[in-house]
């Protein structure tokens, strides 16, 4: 084992004393061959009938000492030295002059390790990997600078020598640079760039892979040999057109032409190579010419300057070069991550159109891509999103926000309903405009989808749709809460089915679960947008009436039935209708109890209980019947108390009409020098006329007594009078030019009249009035169900030019097709919305909503109950152009109407 081992240590010694002879032996190859090839072409300074005491115009040996230095490593500086001290042995020269050159020598092995050591140490230099920053400090640093240094030196070693006078110390500057700087800067590029991986491999150094400067696309071989053909024929044309051996040549300014050809066509390593090519080229035809010393002068200073301006302009077109192959690669990965992720990212143009959107964006919305380019991208949005995708887009562009996230409904080439998750965000460009939106799509269809029944099977009734109990506890408690700050009331109308028991014993459970379906649909049309209607248990329904005002209608009352009692009659119509299921037609009616808060009591469980007992009193006083919690006689004497006091209000003529005049928005302004009112000059648009009833000296909105008169028959007599009354009086502001138009209300048992709109247009007829100075607002709820006839009447009404306003606009349930398919013109907001829109942010939403929609739809909007000036403000914001409300003017008599129409100037 010991012998083994001993033979090992011995083969590794041997191996290692190979291994430092090679090194040896090719350091002084090195050597030998640097010093041989300096002093070469140091001896070219002889060749030139031009060269003057001094440096040559084109002195080559600072280049390749340079190179040697940044090749293998400043340790071969020193033979800088060796190599002037070589050159006079090869050159005998005097002993004064023998000490200039060992002086030169010095100062060039000083200067050239000075330069290889703050190339390779701090600036970090690097032959093989070719940046386009290690171009640019070898230039300045080797080429510019180094020569400089000794120029400098040896320009003061002569005038302290006595050689020179100080008076032409700058000029020897001058002359001893640009020689050492244009060999420099036009030959050791190239030495660097295609030398040094030569030289290394050799010599029998590693070289690593080497990187090539970036440069355009490669020419074609032709355009190669016309580059070149250009290039000598240019020079030699220069040189051959001048008088030889008395000027400098005068075309070298066309060398430019071909310069610029090559270097903008192949960036720097095309520079690198033409400028030595040139320089070479330039040597060889100043010999040739035999041109002076004064001319190879200028010739230098013309080689600097093209050499300088060709690495420039190289350099910037690399750099171009690699950002643009650097781009084009990003683009390349970008477009695979693209197709490959779940996410789909589409570039949208400033005019919302797709620039660019991935084929599963497309394959997604069942789209072509030519159709994913041309439309815009809110016309994929379903109209109830698309508002909001247009205002994200219009924020993000106009820089009200850098970033948007929001979730939309899109419908697909088939129609359907696909949801998707928007994040948005601006892409800007130099100067800092917008230049496309960035957006990042995410099908979220499942995900929503099962949020959604989870979330809908919590809180819904799986058969009939409505909110079960759950829903109705969480609604429950806020709504007292706000009765109690707000001083309003809250209602819980209790609903039983009469005989329903029979119908599942007779015709079975199925039908039975048909009727509870149909019963539903039907008290959902019968309650206001704002109630809850929930199923709570078999046959037996529950509606939340919430936000009830306070109006003294009756002694001994607390004036807030009249709102639940409305409910309550709409709940009974309804049910008029036969049921078809299981092939027959059945009739049901309703028992219904209803409690108040806080009449009947303080909190919410009593609430209920009070009106479940009321439903048991009705259904025990017979079917169908109504029964508010807590009065003697029920509420079926009451009613015809109030049936037969408005029976005398008609023939006594207590009814009235009143008039509120309809406002521009931003034409109305406060006065504040006359109280803080408003100004109404140039905003009054128009004028809509309202019932009152004068009981007794207080008026009575309709909300109190209009569903009375319905259920009464009264509608008819009492409607058709305020109608002409009201079209007498503005027949008569429109004569003297006060007014141009008015509005007039007509209630669904008016519209469904057999000849009603004959008669109103008979109406305006006789009262020379244009139909199209009219709107007549008619109730959302006349496009639902069981409501033919009042459809067909404001079709009429509207096809005689009348104008139709859809009232209580966003209270009802009424699809937007129903609407527009009734040729509507206006929309007047549900003053419930309003009157919340300060201090609810869902209202405030709707409300936004509701006008994005109603300018969609071309439809002039109007805000119904502006009380307040916070109000009045936020729907300005909004941009709502008209509305009216108790903040401008309450409604008011004719007389007083009158006064302010002949006051203000009519728009």
């Amino acid at each position: 084992m010991n012998i083994v081992n001993g033979r090992r240590v011995a083969e590794d010694a041997s191996s290692v004393r190979a291994g430092r002879l090679g090194r040896y032996a090719r350091a002084v190859a090195i050597s030998l061959l640097f010093v041989v090839a300096w002093n070469a072409l140091d001896a070219l300074k002889h060749s030139f009938a031009a060269v003057q005491p001094g440096v040559p115009p084109w002195y080559l040996p600072p280049a390749l000492s340079l190179f040697v230095i940044l090749t293998f490593g400043i340790g071969y500086a020193p033979l800088v030295f060796v190599a002037h001290a070589v050159s006079l042995i090869v050159d005998p020269v005097s002993p004064r002059h023998a000490g200039e050159v060992l002086l030169s020598g010095l100062v060039e092995t000083l200067v050239c390790g000075g330069a290889g050591y703050l190339l390779k140490g701090p600036l970090r230099y690097d032959p093989l990997k070719r940046r386009i920053s290690d171009v640019t400090n070898l230039v300045v640093v080797a080429g510019l600078v180094a020569p400089l240094g000794v120029a400098v030196a040896s320009a003061f070693y002569a005038a302290v020598s006595g050689m020179i006078a100080w008076t032409q110390f700058p000029v020897a500057v001058g002359e001893s640079w640009i020689g050492r700087a244009v060999g420099t800067t036009t030959i050791l590029p190239l030495l660097m760039l295609r030398g040094t991986p030569l030289v290394l491999k050799l010599a029998g150094f590693p070289v690593a892979r080497e990187v090539h400067i970036p440069s355009l696309p490669p020419p074609a071989r032709l355009e190669t040999v016309g580059q070149v053909a250009a290039t000598a024929l240019t020079l030699t044309f220069a040189y051959a057109a001048s008088a030889t051996g008395r000027e400098t040549p005068n075309f070298l300014y066309l060398y430019f032409l071909p310069l610029a050809w090559i270097v903008v066509r192949r960036g720097l390593a095309g520079a690198i190579v033409v400028n030595a090519g040139t320089d070479i080229a330039a040597m060889l035809l100043s010999e040739s010419f035999g041109y002076p010393a004064a001319a190879i002068a200028d010739i230098q200073q013309f080689m600097l300057a093209v050499t300088l301006t060709s690495l420039l302009v190289g350099g910037i077109v690399s750099a171009r070069a690699r950002a643009e192959r650097k781009l084009l690669v990003a683009q390349e990965q970008l477009a695979r991550a693209e197709e490959a992720s779940s996410t789909m990212i589409l570039h949208v143009g400033l005019d919302a159109r797709c620039r660019k959107a991935p084929s599963t964006y497309c394959a997604l919305l069942g789209r072509t891509p030519d159709e994913a380019r041309t439309m815009r991208l809110a016309e994929f949005v379903a109209p109830e999103d698309r508002p909001a995708v247009e205002l994200a887009l219009h924020r993000l562009i106009v820089g009200e926000a850098h970033a948007v996230d929001l979730q939309a409904r899109f419908i697909d080439g088939a129609g359907h309903q696909l949801w998707l998750y928007l994040n948005m965000s601006v892409v800007r460009d130099v100067s800092g405009q917008p230049e496309f939106i960035l957006v990042f799509a995410h099908d979220v269809t499942a995900q929503r989808l099962e949020s959604e029944e989870v979330a809908y099977l919590a809180y819904h009734d799986a058969l009939t749709g409505l909110p079960n109990r759950s829903m109705l506890e969480e609604h429950l408690t806020p709504a007292l809460g706000r009765a109690r700050r707000s001083g309003r009331a809250v209602a819980a109308v209790f609903v039983d089915l009469d005989g329903f028991k029979e119908i599942n014993d007779t015709l079975g459970h199925a039908a039975g679960d048909n009727v509870l379906q149909v019963v539903a649909s039907r008290l959902r049309r019968s309650a206001r947008a704002t109630d809850l209607v929930v199923r709570l248990a078999g046959d037996e329904f529950l509606m939340l009436i919430t936000d009830i005002e306070r109006i003294g209608l009756a002694e001994g009352g607390s004036g807030y039935a009249h709102v639940p009692l409305a409910v309550s009659a709409n709940i009974h119509r309804s049910l008029e209708q036969p049921f078809e299921t299981a092939g027959s037609e059945v009739l049901v009616s309703a028992s219904v109890g209803i409690s108040v808060f806080p009449s009947d009591a303080q909190d919410g469980e009593t609430l209920i209980r009070h009106a479940d007992e009321a439903m048991y009193l009705a259904k025990h006083a017979g079917t169908g019947q109504t029964q508010i919690f807590g009065e003697s006689g029920g509420a079926r004497a009451r009613g015809e108390m109030l049936g037969a006091r408005l029976f005398h209000a008609a023939e006594r003529r207590e009814f009235i009409v009143h008039y509120q005049p309809i406002v521009d928005l931003r034409a109305a302004w406060r006065d504040a020098l006359h109280n803080g009112g408003f100004q109404l000059a140039g905003a009054i648009v128009g004028v809509e006329a309202l019932l009152r009833w004068s009981d007794r000296g207080k008026l009575i909105t309709p909300e109190a007594f209009l569903p009375f008169l319905e259920s009464y028959g009264l509608i008819e007599s009492v409607g058709s009078w305020a109608n002409c009354e009201a079209i007498r009086q503005a027949a008569l502001w429109m004569a003297a030019g006060r007014l141009r138009s008015f509005s007039i209300n007509l209630s669904l048992a008016q519209l469904a009249q057999p000849e009603g709109a004959a008669r109103l247009l008979a109406t305006l007829r006789d009262a020379r009035v244009d139909p199209r100075n009219v709107v007549v607002d008619v109730p959302e709820s006349v496009t639902t169900e069981g409501h033919q006839r009042a459809e067909r009447s404001v079709r009429e009404l509207a096809d005689a030019g009348v104008r139709i306003a859809v009232d209580h606009f966003g209270s009802g349930s009424s699809s937007i097709a129903a609407i527009r398919g009734l040729a509507a013109e206006l929309v007047k907001i549900d003053r419930t919305l309003i009157a919340r829109m300060n201090d609810d942010e869902d209202s405030a939403s709707i409300v936004a909503t509701l006008l994005g929609l109603a300018a969609n739809l071309r439809m002039e909007a109007v805000a119904e109950g502006v009380e307040s000036e916070s109000q009045w403000l936020a729907l300005i914001e909004l941009g709502c152009p008209v509305g009216q409300g108790n903040l401008f003017s309450p409604p008011v008599p004719a007389e007083e109407m009158g006064r302010l129409l002949a006051s203000v100037q009519m728009v």
